[in-house]
């Protein structure tokens, strides 16, 4: 349930081809920006947020941002933007802008912003980010359920706001037989829950989830001592 440290986000959004999901998904607020899990009452999602991200994304693939990692592996990093000008000086002041940054004052010199785990980074010239945990996850996914028709509104199911930004492109389907096109397919009580085999969005999010599921299930076992026995006296 703890938050997912700001080493792996960095990691996924430093390897993947499209890190674009890797934002969206595991950054829940950055420098201030919030992108919501859920819709409650006077909750609207943040424009500003899908703009950080598509505007990461650019500049990740034309090689123009790097997520580098303190020497010595530490844990630490730092995003780095280096030879932009003059093609891509406009999108990197924007960035810097919605950051709350200043624009730099030599458009060739490096761009180099240290990333922390906090809600705010401006006051240190960087980027200040808290993160989704695992189970938040989870809970975003279980929003996306279909209900079937015989559990809605008899309170065997949860209650959930409409979803945000993450969980409007998630959907996990029901039929009564067994879908014959689907990713997985999981068979509870009279029916089938499955994602169907076209869904990019939610299959990404799927495997992203259970990868980090079981990184976090490994992390947690390996710095585990061994459980503690328990001891019931046996009366004669």
């Amino acid at each position: 349930m703890s938050p997912l440290p700001v080493s792996a986000l960095a990691r996924l959004a430093g390897t993947m081809t499209d890190p674009a999901p890797i934002y969206t998904v595991l950054v829940s607020s950055i420098n201030g920006i919030y992108n919501p899990d859920f819709l409650f009452s006077s909750v609207e999602p943040d424009p500003r947020f899908s703009r950080f991200v598509s505007i990461m994304t650019e500049l990740t693939r034309m090689n123009r941002l790097h997520w580098v990692e303190a020497p010595l592996h530490s844990g630490n990093f730092t995003v780095v933007i280096d030879h932009y000008a003059p093609t891509y000086t406009p999108e990197v002041k924007e960035l810097l802008q919605l950051l709350g940054l200043p624009a730099p004052k030599n458009h060739s010199s490096v761009v180099i912003l240290p990333v922390s785990a906090a809600l705010d980074g401006r006051d240190s010239g960087g980027i200040g980010m808290t993160t989704r945990s695992v189970y938040r996850m989870v809970e975003i996914l279980s929003a996306a359920v279909e209900l079937p028709e015989q559990d809605q509104g008899n309170g065997v199911t949860a209650d959930y706001p409409p979803s945000g930004p993450v969980g409007k492109k998630l959907r996990i389907h029901y039929a009564r037989t067994k879908p014959e096109h689907a990713a997985i397919a999981v068979r509870h009580r009279d029916g089938w829950f499955f994602i169907d085999d076209k869904d990019q969005a939610t299959k990404r999010y799927f495997r992203l989830l259970t990868t980090l599921w079981s990184v976090e299930i490994a992390e947690s076992t390996a710095n585990t001592s061994a459980a503690p026995v328990l001891t019931i006296p046996v009366s004669r």
